[in-house]
C-alpha cells in the first residue's frame, strides 16, 4: 500500500507543471528567511511580504495579515517618532553648542540626510511591496534549468554569507552602542545618540542587505555560468554540436533575463543608493573632523580613547554601508566580463551563429549598472568619495577654530 502511494505521488510530482519553478521558490524563500525575519522586525520589509504569491485564501489568513500589518505598521510608526525626536533633541543641543557655522551645518546636514533615508526605506518597503514576488518569479525563472548542470548549492551559499554580514553588522554596531553609553554622561544622553545616529543606519543597513541579497544570487548564477561555459569550451570538439550549441543558447536567455532583473532592482533602490552615498560622505567628514580635533587635546581621558574608538567603528560603519551594493556589482561584472572572454574560445563553426549571438548581447550591454542614471555602481567609485573626503575635510580644518578645540584642551 505505501509502495503505491510512493509512485503515484511520483507519478503527480513528474506530471505536475511547474514543479521545478515551485522548489526552487521554496529553496530561495528559506535561503532568505533569515534577512527577512530581520527586515520585518525593523519594518524595513512589509509584513504581508508574499514571494511566491501562492498564499492559501481564507478569513482565518486575511485576518492574521491585517493582525500582522498593524502590529508592524504601529512599531514602525513608533521608531520612526523616535528617531524624529532623538533628532530634534539633538540638533537642538546643538544649535547651543554655538559651533563654527560649517562644522554646525555638517552635524545638522547628517541627521537631515538620515531622517530621509528612514522615511525614503519606510515608505518604499510597502510602495515597492509587490516588487518582491515579481523578483522571486524572475530569480527562479533564471535558476530553473541550472540543476541539470550540477552546483545546486548557490542559494546555501548565498544564505550562509549574508548570515555572516549579518552578524557582523550586529557586531559592529552594538560596540558602537557600548562605546557610545561609556562616553554620554547619562543614559538619557545615550538614548537620544542612539536614536539619532544608530537607529537610522542600521534601518539603511537592514534595508540595503535586500538588495545584497538579490545581486548575490545573481553572482553565484553568473559564476556558475561562467564554470558552465568554461566546460562546454573544453568538450566543444568532443561532444555533438546540438549539445553545445543548446547550452549556450541556455545561458544566453539566462543572462538577458540578469541583465533585465539588474536594471530592474537598480532602479527600485536607486534613490536610496544616492541617498546613502551623501550620507557617508557627510557622517565620514564628521568622523574624519573629530579625528582631527581629538589630534589636539592635551588630556585623554578613558572616555576620550572610548569616543576615538567609537569614532573608528562608525568609519568601517560607513564604508560598509557602500559596499553592501557596491562589491555585489562588482562581482556580477567581473563574471560578465569572463563570459565575455570564455564565448571568444568557442572556435567551432557550426557555434558562430549563437556565439555572435550572445557577443552583441554583451555589446549592447556596456556593463555599467547606475543608480538613478547618475551613479556608476562599481569599487571605482570609492576613490571619487575619498577624494571628496579628503577635500572637504581639508575645508572644515580651516574653518575649524581655536575656540572650538580649546574646550576639549
Amino acid at each position: 500500500m505505501i509502495a503505491i502511494i510512493a509512485v503515484l505521488f511520483l507519478v503527480v510530482t513528474m506530471t505536475s507543471p511547474n514543479t521545478g519553478s515551485y522548489f526552487i521558490g521554496r529553496e530561495l524563500c528559506q535561503s532568505f528567511s533569515t534577512v527577512r525575519w530581520f527586515c520585518q522586525l525593523f519594518g524595513t520589509a512589509p509584513s504581508s511580504m508574499d514571494m511566491l504569491g501562492r498564499s492559501p485564501f481564507s478569513p482565518k489568513n486575511d485576518m492574521k495579515k491585517i493582525v500582522s500589518h498593524l502590529v508592524q505598521l504601529s512599531w514602525t510608526v513608533a521608531i520612526y517618532f523616535c528617531h524624529l525626536y532623538c533628532a530634534y533633541q539633538t540638533i537642538t543641543e546643538t544649535m547651543r553648542r554655538h559651533l563654527p557655522f560649517f562644522t554646525q551645518l555638517l552635524y545638522n546636514c547628517e541627521l537631515i540626510i538620515t531622517t530621509i533615508s528612514m522615511t525614503m526605506i519606510f515608505i518604499g518597503c510597502r510602495y515597492h511591496s509587490a516588487q518582491y514576488h515579481i523578483v522571486t518569479d524572475k530569480i527562479v525563472e533564471v535558476l530553473v534549468g541550472f540543476e541539470l548542470f550540477g552546483e545546486n548549492n548557490m542559494l546555501q551559499k548565498v544564505q550562509q554569507r549574508l548570515n555572516a554580514v549579518i552578524v557582523f553588522a550586529t557586531v559592529l554596531f552594538m560596540i558602537s552602542v557600548g562605546c557610545d553609553f561609556h562616553t554620554r554622561p547619562t543614559f538619557w544622553k545615550t538614548l537620544i545618540s542612539v536614536g539619532s545616529y544608530i537607529l537610522p543606519h542600521w534601518i539603511t543597513v537592514m534595508a540595503m542587505i535586500q538588495y545584497t541579497y538579490v545581486v548575490s544570487v545573481i553572482h553565484q548564477i553568473t559564476k556558475h555560468s561562467n564554470r558552465v561555459l568554461k566546460r562546454q569550451v573544453e568538450i566543444q570538439h568532443t561532444v555533438s554540436e546540438k549539445n553545445v550549441f543548446d547550452t549556450i543558447d541556455f545561458l544566453q536567455q539566462k543572462i538577458l533575463l540578469i541583465n533585465h532583473l539588474m536594471y530592474d532592482v537598480n532602479k527600485v533602490f536607486g534613490w536610496l543608493f544616492l541617498n546613502t552615498i551623501l550620507s557617508v560622505i557627510i557622517v565620514s567628514s564628521v568622523q574624519f573632523l573629530e579625528g582631527y580635533q581629538f589630534s589636539y587635546r592635551k588630556t585623554v581621558s578613558i572616555r576620550d580613547i572610548t569616543y576615538f574608538i567609537y569614532t573608528i567603528f562608525w568609519i568601517v560603519l560607513q564604508l560598509g554601508h557602500l559596499m553592501l551594493f557596491l562589491y555585489p556589482n562588482h562581482l556580477v561584472k567581473y563574471e560578465m566580463k569572463k563570459i565575455a572572454l570564455n564565448l571568444c574560445e568557442l572556435d567551432r563553426p557550426e557555434l558562430f551563429e549563437i556565439v555572435e549571438k550572445f557577443s552583441r548581447q554583451f555589446l549592447l550591454h556596456d556593463g555599467q549598472y547606475l543608480a538613478c542614471g547618475i551613479v556608476e555602481l562599481d569599487l571605482k567609485l570609492l576613490t571619487s568619495i575619498f577624494g571628496a573626503l579628503t577635500t572637504y575635510l581639508v575645508l572644515l580644518i580651516q574653518y575649524d577654530t581655536g575656540d572650538y578645540r580649546s574646550q576639549f584642551g
